[in-house]
């Protein structure tokens, strides 16, 4: 070990001094015997990342992030190496935190007892900015001016899933049985209430209840 920073020290411990001991002498027989493939994995001119979990300060266990970069001279051979070493313990109880609320959304998108639609509405999103790039000033009063312009717009909306609930509804026997045209579930009313979506939108609302 040519050189430690104090970071180093801190995963480690400052009691033993790093630079000039060998990787084993550094960190122990157990550990090295774990990153030892790592390393001739790096010094065949591979780079090498794993994650491990080790013991904190506080009794709890965290999760180091390790990746090993291989460091060539001029003629391209390996002649060292890099360990960059890092806590990642945070993030992967953020990331986990994600992973169980997107879970519990997904049950009570799955089992509300009333129908729920996911739908993507980015490509109408983008068609009201072109409207707009082109002069359209009153989104109302443009579609009054041009009607048509409502079921354009509604072709461009995409379902992107429906809940259980949804296909009971339909009477349709599995998702996949339900039509992700949303134009398909539309009478002349339903476009009356498009159309005040489509207003609601353009003028920046996030909620719209009809």
């Amino acid at each position: 070990i040519t050189f430690a920073n104090r970071m180093y020290r801190q995963f480690y411990g400052d009691g033993v001094e790093p630079v000039g001991l060998t990787i084993h002498e550094a960190i122990g027989d157990d550990l090295y015997a774990e990153v030892r493939p790592r390393i001739q994995q790096v010094l065949a001119g591979a780079a090498a990342h794993y994650e491990r979990s080790f013991p904190r300060s506080d009794g709890a266990t965290g999760t180091r992030s390790v990746r090993y970069i291989p460091e060539l001279n001029a003629d391209g051979r390996v002649i060292g190496f890099f360990a960059l070493i890092e806590d990642i313990t945070q993030r992967k109880r953020a990331e986990q935190a994600l992973r169980e609320s997107e879970a519990r959304l997904l049950s009570l998108f799955e089992h509300s007892p009333i129908s729920v639609w996911e739908e993507d509405f980015s490509a109408l999103k983008a068609r009201l900015d072109q409207l707009r790039a082109s002069g359209m000033q009153d989104c109302r009063a443009y579609l009054d001016a041009h009607p048509e312009e409502v079921a354009r717009c509604a072709g461009l909306v995409t379902v992107v899933d429906v809940n259980e609930t949804s296909v009971r509804f339909f009477g349709a026997r599995s998702k996949e049985e339900i039509a992700r045209n949303l134009p398909d579930y539309f009478t002349e009313e339903s476009l009356a209430v498009f159309r005040e979506e489509i207003v609601a939108l353009a003028e920046g609302r996030t909620r719209f209840e009809s």
